[in-house]
């Protein structure tokens, strides 16, 4: 299944810029959108995806879940430089064209993601956090791979725990339990 991916990537002119495409993030992820901070609270704001980080609040209870989450992939010489998940309805801004790719099976888009996971600690930071946004049983055991790949640099492994941690799946707290339990 991850021929859409590497296939449009590969010969559908994406050496660069920007490529997306939805899949299911099941109705408890919340609303992942920008938003500026002043005195400790939100408010909206478009993701501008073209600078640095991102302030991510996805806590809006005025806007439901549609659950779905877009994944927008920066793309530089033909690799992932940028991973950016965020809801579909939320507003972005950039200065180059996307791709839209559309709607991609979640264990494809699974798959592509954690190849991302690997020596650029940014993307592998990026992939991470989008992985852990996936509607799958998979997107734990990926996630659970990481924290126990010891050729992964120990920051990216710790990045991998804490989504674990967050993902608030039964699947996450049973690793958790069994981990944690054997010491």
């Amino acid at each position: 299944m991850k021929l859409l991916i590497a296939a449009a990537l590969l010969f559908g002119g994406a050496d660069d810029g920007w490529v997306t495409w939805r899949v299911e993030a099941g109705e408890d992820l919340g609303y992942w959108c920008c938003a500026t901070w002043s005195a400790g609270r939100a408010t909206p704001a478009s993701c501008q995806l073209d600078g640095g980080g991102l302030n991510i609040n996805n806590d809006n209870p005025t806007i439901r879940s549609t659950g779905e989450m877009q994944i927008y992939v920066k793309l530089e010489d033909g690799k992932a430089k940028r991973i950016r998940a965020l809801s579909p309805q939320c507003p972005i801004e950039t200065e180059e064209s996307i791709k839209d790719l559309g709607l991609i099976a979640t264990d494809e888009s699974l798959d592509w993601l954690s190849e991302q996971v690997g020596d650029d600690r940014r993307a592998s930071s990026d992939a991470l956090l989008a992985i852990s946004a996936h509607e799958s049983p998979r997107a734990v055991e990926m996630l659970v791979r990481a924290i126990e790949n010891r050729d992964l640099r120990k920051k990216v492994r710790e990045e991998a725990l804490f989504w674990l941690v967050t993902s608030g799946s039964d699947e996450a707290y049973e690793y958790l339990d069994r981990l944690l339990s054997s010491r």
